[in-house]
């Protein structure tokens, strides 16, 4: 039997339009997605990275927690 390895989980991501895909981890494919995941309360440095995230972004998601 084979363990899962500790850290970060990989998913499958293919881009719109390509041929094959790829394994990502699962924070980089939500990003990819447009969607900002929210696990904390909302200090001044999440409230940076939150709008770094949407001023290169056009359509966002949250989904809080």
């Amino acid at each position: 039997m084979t363990m899962m390895p500790i850290g970060v989980p990989k998913v499958a991501y293919k881009m719109p339009g390509s041929r094959g895909g790829e394994w990502v981890d699962i924070y980089n494919r939500l990003t990819r997605e447009r969607i900002v995941f929210m696990g904390s309360e909302i200090d001044d440095e999440m409230a940076n990275q939150i709008i770094g995230v949407l001023l290169v972004s056009i359509f966002i998601y949250f989904f809080l927690s």
